[in-house]
């Protein structure tokens, strides 16, 4: 199994559509989080499921740019447009 994914909701455990996104412990927002070589990292608390896995995909062309996995691999050259409030 790739390290990629591992970062799948089924893998992880959580109800979200996208890799490295999961519903908050009170299941009003989405947290993004992927697993990198030191551990988890959490990257934030969301609004919308979406805002969420565009972290997750910025956060993992930061740190492996080779990697081929992607929530929105049609965005890949592009930055996440997270909404005002959206992260946390």
């Amino acid at each position: 199994m790739s390290r990629d994914r591992r970062d799948l909701p089924a893998y992880r455990g959580g109800a979200s559509r996208f890799a490295g996104v999961s519903r908050s412990s009170d299941g009003r927002r989405w947290v993004a989080r992927f697993l990198a070589r030191d551990g988890l990292q959490h990257l934030g608390t969301f609004d919308h499921e979406e805002d969420a896995a565009r972290a997750f995909d910025c956060a993992k062309r930061a740190v492996d740019p080779e990697s081929r996995y992607r929530n929105f691999p049609q965005e890949a050259h592009e930055l996440p447009a997270v909404r005002e409030g959206g992260g946390s």
